[in-house]
């Protein structure tokens, strides 16, 4: 009999990982809509490992309004207990926000992956920060992500994303920064980026007509160093009052199925051409291939 061992072999991204032990991600970026209805109830991954290609890992975080933006929701990969990392959430303590549910999604083999879940809804008017840190039990609790989303809680208990900030540099994800400016007219997104090895934050899909796209510039690193990444910068603007979703990926324009990264964005313009943010997913791959073995 024919006996087939499939082993993932981590490469590139992944090694930076393993020096820490853990890794969170996102395996459902790019399929967030922007009605405002698109709840989930922490039940739709059954082993955080449904991926149609064996050799690809998904590493994923999703935060998303539903129910006419009165349910907040948030899913991150995480991998299983007996690796010692797990999410946390911290907020300022001020009573505007009340978790209604969390959990977690266990996989079905040792060393898989599953998900973490909360859920949200608004208790008072105000603003909080709600901060995630995948931390390392076995490493006196270090850090190994961090991912900031403030939220304003308004007066009828339906919520706003204003900003989301990842400021991890030294391994994967690059550092991100997303924020409402202006009075909520413009729309800054931030990447981390190295365009000297080939790979660069590119739009890939922004569906015409609702936004328009007033920045797109890449800022190099102020220590001048020969191979430093730097920072892309996207603005963009309402043009016509609708939803949208915008897609970033970042690769090698030149190669494809070079993706390593993508972000997604769900995006609401009012008629005002005030924007709100519906929704934030951020997509890690892993790439190795599948060695089978007689």
């Amino acid at each position: 009999m024919k006996n087939s061992v499939k082993l993932l072999i981590f490469i590139g991204l992944i090694l930076a990982v393993a020096l820490s032990g853990c890794l969170g991600g996102n395996t459902t970026a790019g399929n967030n809509t922007t009605d405002g209805n698109n709840t989930t109830d922490g039940n739709n991954t059954t082993d955080g490992n449904n991926t149609e290609d064996p050799s690809v890992l998904h590493f994923f975080k999703n935060a998303t309004l539903s129910g006419n933006n009165t349910v907040l929701n948030f899913e991150f990969t995480t991998h299983s207990a007996s690796v010692g990392c797990n999410w946390t959430v911290t907020e300022n303590r001020t009573g505007i926000l009340n978790e209604t549910s969390s959990g977690a999604i266990t996989p079905y083999t040792l060393d898989a992956f599953g998900t973490q879940y909360w859920f949200f809804e608004g208790n008072q008017a105000g603003i909080v920060a709600l901060n995630f840190i995948y931390v390392a039990s076995f490493d006196d609790g270090a850090a190994v992500e961090n991912m900031t989303y403030v939220i304003e809680v308004k007066d009828d208990k339906s919520m706003a994303i204003l900003s989301v900030s990842s400021p991890k540099e030294s391994l994967s994800p690059l550092p991100k920064n997303t924020v409402l400016e202006n009075n909520g007219s413009v729309l800054k997104i931030e990447f981390g980026s190295n365009p000297t090895t080939g790979y660069d934050w590119t739009v890939s899909d922004a569906p015409a007509g609702i936004l328009n796209m007033t920045k797109n510039d890449f800022n190099a690193p102020a220590i001048g160093l020969i191979g430093a990444p730097g920072t892309r910068t996207f603005e963009f603007k309402g043009q016509e009052a609708g939803s949208a979703n915008v897609t970033f990926g970042y690769l090698r324009t030149f190669e494809a199925g070079s993706t390593t990264e993508t972000a997604v964005y769900g995006v609401r313009v009012h008629d005002n051409m005030t924007l709100e943010i519906v929704s934030v997913s951020y997509d890690i791959f892993h790439f190795g291939p599948v060695i089978e073995y007689d």
